[in-house]
């Protein structure tokens, strides 16, 4: 049996695991990677940080960060050391007479477990406590800004229009350009497919000789709405705890506050 169970492999998890030394703690993801919003994407021979941004601070994790490096690299480099199951989907959390049971969406059991706190994003988490018999109608106050985004790199150089639907987020390097969709437009482009996202891009800035591209989608990007800190510990004594940068913030900084904040 874990002592801890974490839902949820973004920076908020791996803050709780470190947090948590000679622990028997699994963390379970349900994609394929870790570091939830903090992100990298490999263009061709390079690469480009397209997720949670501004990573600084005071604490200790941050000690290790290298803006040389991606994103990427510096959280893997974190949860290296740590037991991870990846692309599993928590569906629910049962309590039992030994403790709590945490079941994936393939009806399977995942493991036995004293603790489970859940660092998915508040959507995902209201409904993993629903499953569960629980009432997280406070979640419904958590508001997110989605994103959409295009990264490009080219041969050569190119015009932009800031009077499109876009804006230019950031050029690390002169043929590489990552663009983002302005707010108005979002509600369009969130029901397109990551493929029609790069048409209407390539369209629309008339790109020729791509040397490689990628377009994606963040439903829950920024947090927008936050709710007080002390929601975290609704579920305390049925040994279930939330945390996540909705609680404190906007940051990789507010996510780690919620990991301390337990």
């Amino acid at each position: 049996m874990n002592d801890i169970t974490i839902i949820g492999a973004g920076i908020t998890a791996i803050a709780i695991a470190k947090l948590h030394p000679g622990k028997t703690i699994l963390i379970v993801e349900k994609s394929r990677g870790v570091g939830g919003r903090i992100a990298t994407r490999r263009l061709g021979d390079t690469w480009i940080d397209h997720g949670a941004e501004n990573i600084k601070g005071e604490d200790t994790l941050f000690q290790s960060y290298n803006p040389k490096f991606s994103a990427s690299q510096w959280i893997k480099s974190l949860a290296a050391d740590l037991q991870i199951k990846k692309e599993c989907r928590v569906e629910k959390i049962v309590e039992t007479s030994e403790g709590l049971e945490v079941w994936d969406d393939q009806k399977q059991l995942v493991c036995k477990t004293k603790e489970v706190i859940i660092t998915a994003p508040a959507p995902q988490a209201k409904e993993i406590l629903e499953n569960s018999g629980f009432m997280a109608d406070f979640l419904n106050a958590v508001e997110y800004w989605p994103s959409v985004q295009f990264m490009v790199l080219l041969d050569q150089e190119i015009n932009t229009d800031e009077q499109s639907f876009y804006f230019v987020k950031k050029r690390p390097q002169p043929n590489l350009y990552h663009f983002e969709v302005k707010p108005e437009y979002l509600s369009d482009f969130l029901k397109l497919e990551k493929d029609e996202i790069k048409a209407r891009f390539i369209s629309e800035l008339k790109l020729e000789n791509i040397t490689d591209s990628h377009a994606h989608k963040w439903r829950y990007s920024t947090v927008k709405n936050t709710i007080s800190k002390s929601y975290q510990h609704t579920f305390k004594e049925h040994q279930i705890l939330l945390a996540g940068d909705y609680f404190i913030g906007d940051d990789v900084n507010a996510a780690i506050e919620s990991a301390k904040n337990l």
